[in-house]
């Protein structure tokens, strides 16, 4: 049962020490457990909505999964959720929208490099004090790091509950490692993948050996080469975790090499011509048949397909936690909710109903999904269902405060996988400024400038575009022209005064 799994998922955090005490017990955990988590649910109040905007694909049949959502909500918090569910393509511009028209939001999805500005706007509330009077199961879940997602004390949101930190990868088309008897074990760097790649150029013309998408996260990020600290302009080099100087990206030695590698292995035709323009997105490249590999980041729920096609992953460094692994996906709450207190009771209830998670992710056992296994560790298409007819299967478990909640798919992560998951995230290195985000109002101007001289540059930079020799200094020139030595100057002494806090 579910119930006994997360028990041994307990078990396993209460035994690890890196994240802090994680967990002070097991209670809370599912929704009989959990129940309000922390405030009184009074019954003859009227009923409080809570409007959550959230990332990810709509549903067809989202209406009748909310319809039970808010039957287990009324019965156990007496509160409803209205959840927005908005594309990655436009939940900036629809958050941006909520925020500012004053229009009903409690909880917005958010990352550290949208959360200054509505900081500094007085858009989102500081969640300090509801983190400690309601956050039953965000502490037991985060312990030390529930109030890591902050800008100079703010604490903007609460980090969702998934992977902290990733491993470098290249995600390789499992049919011709086979074909070609790659031994993936021996590929533990970059360098590894040359003769692979040469193997592919030769014998499959009709296969892009590494597809690079500029429309997907920046290469220097997967592969670990800087802490970006939020921009990715003013950076820590992660030649070495203990670097707490901020230089400029330009002037990084990993990062350096990373772009000097893909310059050389974009002139010998292993990287797509197109890769500095096109938004043809990796998936879409193995579906297609037109690529063997790309770069990627791993962890014990990366999927084993893409498009449909089956991959395996050779891992090209070390687990790393950069600033930002507890800012990329947050909950917080807008100024303008009605009622902040309402919110938390929602977000921390979210943390612990395995039964609403479960209707969120995949929707209405019988219907949408059903136990695959006796044990009821995994789940998987009901009778007749499929990804072709189904009319719910939002997979909304990454965009939900808690990952962990809702059961594995059945053939595309073993039954142990959450597990797999909690020790993972206790065993990345930290960087230094890990939990770290600046707040950018002091450098405001000079950011907006900055990200316009990023633009330029760092596709084609960090795509193998360009020789890095002959762009990398024509892109610190412009940087500095934009203010590049006051943003340094101001992310160092902001990181400095962080770093002092923490001692």
């Amino acid at each position: 049962m579910k119930k006994r799994y997360l028990k041994r998922m307990c078990s396993l955090i209460i035994s690890c020490t890196v994240l802090g005490s994680v967990l002070a017990g097991c209670g809370g955990q599912n929704s009989e457990q959990t129940g309000n988590t922390g405030g009184d649910s009074d019954n003859s109040e009227e009923p409080y909505e809570v409007t959550m905007l959230t990332q990810g694909e709509p549903q067809e049949d989202q209406p009748r999964i909310m319809e039970k959502v808010n039957e287990i909500l009324l019965r156990d918090l007496n509160m409803t959720l209205n959840l927005i569910v908005s594309p990655y393509g436009s939940i900036s511009q629809q958050r941006q929208l909520m925020l500012t028209s004053g229009e009903p939001l409690d909880l917005v999805y958010l990352d550290a490099a949208s959360a200054t500005g509505f900081i500094n706007n007085n858009q989102i509330i500081d969640l300090s004090d509801l983190i400690d009077k309601y956050g039953t199961n965000i502490k037991k879940y985060w312990g030390d790091d529930a109030k890591s997602a902050n800008i100079g004390g703010f604490v903007y949101g609460v980090p969702n509950f998934n992977e902290v930190g990733n491993i470098p990868a290249i995600g390789m088309r499992k049919d011709i490692v086979e074909k070609y008897n790659i031994d993936v074990e021996s590929i533990t760097s970059l360098e590894d993948l040359e003769p692979v790649l040469e193997i592919i150029k030769e014998n499959e013309p009709s296969m892009t050996p590494v597809y690079v998408c500029s429309d997907q996260p920046p290469v220097s990020r997967q592969l670990s080469a800087v802490d970006p600290l939020t921009d990715g302009i003013a950076v820590l080099d992660n030649s070495g975790l203990d670097n707490t100087t901020v230089i400029p990206v330009t002037q990084s030695k990993s990062y350096r090499e990373k772009c000097e590698l893909l310059h050389k292995w974009y002139e010998a035709g292993y990287i797509n011509p197109d890769a500095a323009t096109t938004t043809v997105q990796f998936e879409s490249a193995f579906k297609a048949g037109s690529a063997f590999s790309a770069i990627m980041v791993w962890h014990p729920m990366s999927p084993a397909k893409f498009g449909g096609v089956d991959v395996v992953y050779a891992y090209l460094g070390d687990h790393i936690v950069l600033s930002g692994a507890t800012g990329n996906s947050d909950y917080a709450i807008a100024a303008n909710s009605k009622n902040p207190e309402k919110a938390m009771q929602m977000l921390d209830y979210l943390y612990g109903s395995e039964e609403v998670a479960q209707l969120l992710n995949w929707g209405e056992e019988g219907i949408d999904w059903v136990y695959a296994d006796d044990n009821h560790d995994l789940v998987t298409w009901p009778e007749g269902v499929d990804a072709n007819n189904a009319t719910y299967h939002a997979q909304l478990s990454w965009a939900l405060p808690n990952q962990f909640m809702s059961s594995p798919w059945q053939d595309v992560y073993p039954a142990d996988v959450f597990e797999q998951m909690v020790q993972f995230n206790q065993e990345g290195e930290r960087s230094k400024a890990f939990g770290f985000s600046y707040n950018t109002e002091p450098v405001s101007t000079e950011l907006a400038a900055l990200k316009n001289v990023q633009e330029k540059y760092r596709n084609s930079l960090e795509t193998g575009s360009v020789d890095p020799d002959e762009y990398l200094p024509m892109y610190e020139e412009e940087l500095e022209k934009a203010g590049l030595d006051k943003l340094i100057e101001e992310k160092q002494k902001q990181l400095d005064e962080w770093l002092a806090g923490q001692e």
